[in-house]
Protein backbone atom coordinates (compact mmCIF):
# COMPACT_ATOMS: atom_id res chain seq x y z
CA UNK A 1 0.00 0.00 0.00
CA UNK A 2 1.35 3.41 -0.97
CA UNK A 3 1.83 5.85 1.87
CA UNK A 4 1.04 9.57 1.71
CA UNK A 5 3.96 11.40 0.14
CA UNK A 6 5.27 8.42 -1.84
CA UNK A 7 6.19 9.15 -5.42
CA UNK A 8 3.59 8.25 -8.02
CA UNK A 9 6.03 6.19 -10.07
CA UNK A 10 7.25 4.04 -7.18
CA UNK A 11 7.97 0.45 -8.23
CA UNK A 12 9.40 -1.80 -5.50
CA UNK A 13 10.70 -4.45 -7.88
CA UNK A 14 12.43 -1.88 -10.07
CA UNK A 15 13.99 -0.13 -7.08
CA UNK A 16 15.32 -3.46 -5.78
CA UNK A 17 16.65 -4.37 -9.22
CA UNK A 18 18.46 -1.06 -9.52
CA UNK A 19 19.76 -1.30 -5.95
CA UNK A 20 21.22 -4.75 -6.62
CA UNK A 21 22.82 -3.50 -9.83
CA UNK A 22 24.44 -0.55 -8.06
CA UNK A 23 25.54 -2.75 -5.17
CA UNK A 24 27.24 -5.24 -7.50
CA UNK A 25 29.04 -2.34 -9.17
CA UNK A 26 30.27 -1.03 -5.84
CA UNK A 27 28.19 2.12 -6.16
CA UNK A 28 27.16 2.08 -2.53
CA UNK A 29 25.50 5.48 -2.24
CA UNK A 30 23.29 4.90 -5.28
CA UNK A 31 22.31 1.45 -3.99
CA UNK A 32 21.38 2.95 -0.64
CA UNK A 33 19.19 5.57 -2.32
CA UNK A 34 17.25 2.87 -4.14
CA UNK A 35 16.73 0.85 -0.96
CA UNK A 36 15.63 3.98 0.84
CA UNK A 37 12.93 4.52 -1.77
CA UNK A 38 11.44 1.21 -0.66
CA UNK A 39 11.82 2.03 3.04
CA UNK A 40 10.11 5.39 2.52
CA UNK A 41 7.01 3.44 1.52
CA UNK A 42 7.41 0.51 3.92
CA UNK A 43 9.75 1.24 6.88
CA UNK A 44 9.23 -2.32 8.15
CA UNK A 45 10.55 -4.06 5.03
CA UNK A 46 12.90 -6.59 6.66
CA UNK A 47 14.33 -7.81 3.37
CA UNK A 48 15.49 -4.31 2.51
CA UNK A 49 16.83 -3.61 6.01
CA UNK A 50 18.87 -6.81 5.76
CA UNK A 51 20.42 -5.69 2.48
CA UNK A 52 20.93 -2.04 3.26
CA UNK A 53 22.51 -2.46 6.73
CA UNK A 54 25.91 -3.67 5.39
CA UNK A 55 25.85 -0.80 2.87
CA UNK A 56 25.25 1.71 5.64
CA UNK A 57 28.29 0.26 7.41
CA UNK A 58 30.40 0.65 4.26
CA UNK A 59 29.19 4.22 3.92
CA UNK A 60 30.07 4.93 7.60
CA UNK A 61 26.44 5.71 8.40
CA UNK A 62 26.54 3.92 11.73
CA UNK A 63 23.30 5.23 13.17
CA UNK A 64 21.34 4.09 10.14
CA UNK A 65 23.11 0.72 10.18
CA UNK A 66 22.27 0.20 13.86
CA UNK A 67 18.62 1.09 13.28
CA UNK A 68 18.30 -1.38 10.40
CA UNK A 69 20.12 -4.16 12.25
CA UNK A 70 17.94 -3.62 15.33
CA UNK A 71 14.79 -4.14 13.25
CA UNK A 72 16.20 -7.23 11.53
CA UNK A 73 17.45 -8.86 14.74
CA UNK A 74 14.13 -8.27 16.52
CA UNK A 75 12.23 -9.79 13.60
CA UNK A 76 14.50 -12.86 13.38
CA UNK A 77 14.17 -13.34 17.14
CA UNK A 78 10.40 -13.17 16.91
CA UNK A 79 10.29 -15.65 14.03
CA UNK A 80 12.71 -18.04 15.72
CA UNK A 81 15.37 -17.73 13.02
CA UNK A 82 18.25 -18.26 15.44
CA UNK A 83 21.08 -18.70 12.94
CA UNK A 84 20.07 -15.56 11.04
CA UNK A 85 19.78 -13.60 14.29
CA UNK A 86 23.28 -14.77 15.27
CA UNK A 87 24.66 -13.61 11.91
CA UNK A 88 23.09 -10.16 12.32
CA UNK A 89 24.27 -9.83 15.91
CA UNK A 90 27.81 -10.66 14.84
CA UNK A 91 27.53 -8.01 12.17
CA UNK A 92 26.28 -5.54 14.78
CA UNK A 93 29.40 -6.20 16.85
CA UNK A 94 31.63 -5.22 13.94
CA UNK A 95 29.81 -1.90 14.07
CA UNK A 96 30.01 -1.35 17.82
CA UNK A 97 32.11 -3.67 20.00
CA UNK A 98 30.91 -1.82 23.10
CA UNK A 99 27.24 -2.69 22.74
CA UNK A 100 26.73 -4.77 25.88
CA UNK A 101 23.18 -5.79 24.95
CA UNK A 102 24.40 -7.32 21.70
CA UNK A 103 27.12 -9.30 23.52
CA UNK A 104 24.65 -10.67 26.04
CA UNK A 105 21.95 -11.50 23.48
CA UNK A 106 24.44 -13.26 21.22
CA UNK A 107 25.74 -15.25 24.20
CA UNK A 108 22.15 -16.30 24.99
CA UNK A 109 21.61 -17.53 21.44
CA UNK A 110 24.88 -19.48 21.50
CA UNK A 111 23.86 -21.07 24.79
CA UNK A 112 20.44 -21.90 23.35
CA UNK A 113 22.25 -23.92 20.68
CA UNK A 114 24.49 -25.49 23.37
CA UNK A 115 27.50 -23.68 21.91
CA UNK A 116 29.00 -23.02 25.33
CA UNK A 117 32.52 -22.61 23.98
CA UNK A 118 31.40 -19.95 21.51
CA UNK A 119 29.52 -18.10 24.25
CA UNK A 120 32.56 -18.17 26.51
CA UNK A 121 34.93 -16.96 23.80
CA UNK A 122 32.52 -14.15 22.94
CA UNK A 123 32.35 -12.96 26.54
CA UNK A 124 36.09 -13.28 27.06
CA UNK A 125 36.44 -10.91 24.12
CA UNK A 126 33.89 -8.62 25.75
CA UNK A 127 36.01 -8.65 28.91
CA UNK A 128 38.88 -7.15 26.93
CA UNK A 129 36.55 -4.61 25.33
CA UNK A 130 35.29 -3.39 28.71
CA UNK A 131 38.61 -3.46 30.57
CA UNK A 132 38.78 0.30 31.15
CA UNK A 133 37.54 1.70 34.44
CA UNK A 134 34.73 3.69 32.84
CA UNK A 135 33.15 0.39 31.74
CA UNK A 136 32.91 -1.16 35.22
CA UNK A 137 29.16 -1.70 34.94
CA UNK A 138 29.57 -3.55 31.64
CA UNK A 139 32.58 -5.51 32.94
CA UNK A 140 30.60 -6.72 35.94
CA UNK A 141 27.69 -7.76 33.71
CA UNK A 142 30.07 -9.77 31.51
CA UNK A 143 31.61 -11.67 34.45
CA UNK A 144 28.19 -12.36 35.95
CA UNK A 145 27.03 -13.72 32.59
CA UNK A 146 30.03 -16.04 32.34
CA UNK A 147 29.43 -17.34 35.86
CA UNK A 148 25.77 -17.96 35.06
CA UNK A 149 26.73 -20.89 32.83
CA UNK A 150 30.27 -21.76 34.00
CA UNK A 151 30.10 -21.04 37.75
CA UNK A 152 33.52 -22.60 38.42
CA UNK A 153 35.37 -20.34 35.96
CA UNK A 154 38.26 -19.16 38.14
CA UNK A 155 39.20 -16.22 35.94
CA UNK A 156 35.64 -14.86 36.01
CA UNK A 157 35.39 -15.42 39.77
CA UNK A 158 38.51 -13.38 40.48
CA UNK A 159 37.70 -10.72 37.91
CA UNK A 160 34.18 -10.21 39.25
CA UNK A 161 35.38 -9.68 42.83
CA UNK A 162 38.02 -7.26 41.57
CA UNK A 163 35.52 -5.28 39.45
CA UNK A 164 33.01 -5.09 42.30
CA UNK A 165 35.73 -3.69 44.53
CA UNK A 166 36.78 -1.12 41.93
CA UNK A 167 33.14 -0.08 41.48
CA UNK A 168 32.87 0.76 45.16
CA UNK A 169 30.66 -2.23 45.91
CA UNK A 170 33.12 -3.32 48.57
CA UNK A 171 30.73 -4.94 51.00
CA UNK A 172 29.36 -7.10 48.19
CA UNK A 173 32.87 -7.92 47.00
CA UNK A 174 34.06 -8.71 50.52
CA UNK A 175 31.17 -11.08 51.11
CA UNK A 176 31.57 -12.87 47.81
CA UNK A 177 33.37 -16.07 48.70
CA UNK A 178 33.26 -18.53 45.87
CA UNK A 179 34.13 -22.19 46.16
CA UNK A 180 34.75 -24.47 43.21
CA UNK A 181 37.40 -26.76 41.77
CA UNK A 182 39.43 -26.64 44.98
CA UNK A 183 39.51 -22.84 45.16
CA UNK A 184 38.04 -20.47 47.73
CA UNK A 185 38.72 -16.76 47.80
CA UNK A 186 37.54 -13.42 49.04
CA UNK A 187 39.05 -10.04 49.97
CA UNK A 188 41.65 -9.26 52.58
CA UNK A 189 41.53 -6.27 54.91
CA UNK A 190 43.48 -4.09 52.51
CA UNK A 191 41.34 -4.97 49.52
CA UNK A 192 43.61 -7.58 48.01
CA UNK A 193 41.94 -10.67 46.61
CA UNK A 194 42.88 -13.74 48.65
CA UNK A 195 42.61 -17.19 47.13
CA UNK A 196 43.05 -20.46 48.97
CA UNK A 197 43.75 -23.54 46.96
CA UNK A 198 44.08 -27.22 47.82
CA UNK A 199 47.64 -28.45 47.59
CA UNK A 200 46.43 -31.15 45.20
CA UNK A 201 44.71 -28.70 42.88
CA UNK A 202 45.91 -28.63 39.28
CA UNK A 203 45.70 -24.83 38.98
CA UNK A 204 48.72 -23.20 37.36
CA UNK A 205 51.43 -21.59 39.45
CA UNK A 206 50.80 -18.23 37.78
CA UNK A 207 47.49 -17.15 36.33
CA UNK A 208 46.87 -13.73 34.82
CA UNK A 209 43.40 -12.24 35.16
CA UNK A 210 43.36 -8.93 33.36
CA UNK A 211 45.87 -6.94 35.40
CA UNK A 212 45.76 -9.37 38.33
CA UNK A 213 48.34 -12.09 39.01
CA UNK A 214 47.62 -15.23 41.02
CA UNK A 215 50.82 -16.45 42.69
CA UNK A 216 50.76 -20.04 43.88
CA UNK A 217 52.38 -19.95 47.31
CA UNK A 218 51.64 -23.49 48.37
CA UNK A 219 54.60 -24.65 46.29
CA UNK A 220 56.90 -22.67 48.58
CA UNK A 221 55.23 -23.91 51.75
CA UNK A 222 55.29 -27.58 50.82
CA UNK A 223 52.44 -30.09 50.56
CA UNK A 224 50.70 -28.76 53.62
CA UNK A 225 50.65 -25.16 52.48
CA UNK A 226 47.66 -23.67 50.74
CA UNK A 227 47.41 -19.97 50.26
CA UNK A 228 47.46 -17.86 47.18
CA UNK A 229 47.37 -14.13 47.08
CA UNK A 230 45.97 -12.29 44.09
CA UNK A 231 47.47 -8.84 43.79
CA UNK A 232 47.65 -6.06 41.19
CA UNK A 233 50.71 -6.09 38.92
Amino acid sequence: MKLFGATADYDRSESLRRAEKFRSQGRVKKAIREYEKVLAVDPQDIEVHTKVAPLYIRASRKDRAKASLKRVIAWYDKQGFVDKAIAMLRLALTLDRRDLAVHLRLADLYLGKTLTGDALRLLEGARRTFRRKRFLKEAIAVEEKILSFVPDNFRAQVSLVRQLWRAGRRREAGQRFIEGDGVKFGLGRRGEVIAEQDACSSAAALVRVGRVSVVDEHLAHGPGGNGEKVRPV
